[in-house]
């Protein structure tokens, strides 16, 4: 009988976490479906490039709420290396509840809303305030959902687009799986103006997914299993962004039965050397550029030498020789394979965050498809509320303050 990631069907299906599986192995497929969403949506690449042209002074603005906000994060540096334009990733929750030090009307805004749902609260307080508050402004949304809000109001409103990713992309488990990988990866490709760029892009993805899913899962479930009760996963660049979202999936698939913390390679050397333990798994998700990868391979040597003895993974493209005495697990995702930059890099290490998150939440005995184990922060989404904003309110307490 087939297996899937070591397991049958039916296997998976006992765990509750049969859906859960399925959206992390078809991704390879939901990216050519969003790779031709895209060619067939060619107005939305058209769309961002008259803006750009049209407002060479102005900045693009990304914004999502939690795993979709880190996609934004991922793809700014990713973005500064391929476009000669300002990009910024401003999270919905730090807008909606302070747009005056986020939202300039002055300068040309294009506001890419990254939505899976098309329904979040603050998502659309957000869009909202943009609307009322900058003069100059054009919006996009990328969203999994034709009938959510979000849509509806884009479809409305003559400055919006909407990209819709297709039925694959939208998880039917509680986490975002399928749908973060293939939200990012149209985020990144709508910037890409040459079609044989984004096909080239995509070949290079499907064939380093297929290694994942086919030959690297059994070292990533032994990972899994080691005895560690918190992982720091620790980046560079747009690695940084997603050390954010792995972060974030390991608190989501063990329920919080596992601390999770992020940091960036340099930032961690300060004073973080005091959270090393037995018990403690770093997690270094290491960039291609040579230049970056020494402070990586340094800091890796610094933990090693701390003799505090936490487990030491290296999540990586090829191989790093330097590295690979000082850990314990060395993941080569890419070796043999053409790199496709550090922005589609990041799509494979997340291929590879899933699965381990995977393998810890059957640890914990977590049923990720079951959404009894996420009762509160389900309810906690659902209850947001959103207040009418009131600059005049907010100046005169924050003067107070000042005087008082």
């Amino acid at each position: 009988m087939a297996k899937y990631l070591g397991k049958t069907w039916d296997e998976w299906n006992q765990l509750g976490a049969e859906n859960t599986v399925l959206s992390i192995l078809s991704q390879p497929k939901a990216w050519e479906d969003t790779l031709n969403a895209i060619e067939e949506q060619k107005h939305i690449s058209k769309f961002i490039q008259d803006f750009m042209h049209e407002n060479p002074n102005g900045r693009v603005i990304l914004t999502g709420t939690i795993s979709s906000a880190y996609a934004s994060d991922i793809a700014v540096p990713f973005l500064h290396y391929r476009k000669d334009y300002r990009f910024v990733s401003i999270p919905s929750t730090d807008i909606v509840p302070s747009p005056g030090h986020y939202l300039d009307s002055k300068i040309p805004t294009l506001f890419i809303t990254l939505s899976r749902s098309g329904n979040t609260p603050e998502q659309i307080g957000a869009y909202n305030l943009v609307k009322t508050e900058v003069k100059n402004y054009k919006h996009l949304l990328i969203t999994c959902h034709q009938e959510s809000e979000l849509a509806e109001l884009s479809k409305q409103d003559p400055n919006s687009e909407t990209l819709f990713l297709p039925e694959l992309a939208n998880d039917r488990s509680f986490s975002m799986l399928s749908s973060f990988t293939s939200t990012l990866l149209a985020l990144l490709m709508v910037f890409e103006n040459d079609p044989k760029t984004r096909s080239k892009e995509f070949s290079k993805l499907a064939k380093h997914a297929e290694k994942v899913m086919q030959k690297l899962w059994p070292s990533i479930s032994d990972l899994a299993q080691e005895n560690f009760k918190k992982v720091i996963f620790v980046g560079t660049d747009a690695f940084q962004g997603l050390t954010k979202e792995s972060a974030h999936k390991c608190i989501e698939f063990t329920a919080g039965n596992v601390d999770a913390y992020f940091e960036s390679t340099l930032g961690f050397r300060y004073r973080k050397l005091f959270a090393l333990d037995s018990k403690t798994l770093i997690f270094q998700l290491m960039a291609n550029a040579p230049y970056i990868r020494q402070y990586e391979e340094d800091l890796v040597h610094e933990i090693h030498a701390n003799k505090t003895n936490p487990v030491i993974a290296a999540l990586l493209w090829d191989n790093s020789e330097k590295s690979k005495p000082n850990v314990n697990y060395q993941f080569e995702v890419g070796k043999d394979i053409p790199y496709p930059g550090s922005g589609y890099a990041t799509i494979i290490y997340t291929l590879v965050i899933q699965i381990f998150s995977l393998f810890l939440s059957t640890k914990y005995g977590i049923r990720p498809d079951d959404s009894e184990f996420f009762d509160q922060s389900l309810s906690a989404s659902n209850m947001s509320k959103i207040y009418p904003y009131d600059p005049y309110k907010i100046e005169v307490r924050d003067i107070k303050k000042a005087r008082d």
